[in-house]
């Protein structure tokens, strides 16, 4: 099986701390692979880059009440096969 990617802005309740996440069981459990933003965040979307990196877009603001002040793009370094390790995210500014 694969493995499948997610982010979002995972504080509970808020729409901050944009985070990726890996699954390699279908999407059961969830590891982290990269904390991205840690202010507000909302809509995103995930890619893969010709070598094989994590490349993301999402929506990012100043805090949780006003996320969608920017829209960003970057990468996460590296080919990204597992989540043993959280690589710190290369956010390109808007």
């Amino acid at each position: 099986q694969g493995l499948l990617y997610f982010g979002n802005p995972s504080e509970h309740g808020r729409r901050a701390n944009y985070s990726i996440h890996s699954s390699s069981d279908g999407g059961w459990t969830w590891k982290s692979v990269s904390d991205v933003w840690g202010g507000g965040a909302a809509y995103s979307d995930l890619g893969f880059t010709r070598n094989g990196e994590v490349a993301f877009v999402f929506e990012r603001g100043p805090n949780d009440r006003d996320p969608y002040v920017w829209l960003s793009f970057g990468k996460v370094p590296g080919k990204v096969v597992g989540a043993q390790s959280n690589p710190r995210a290369v956010v390109v500014e808007h």
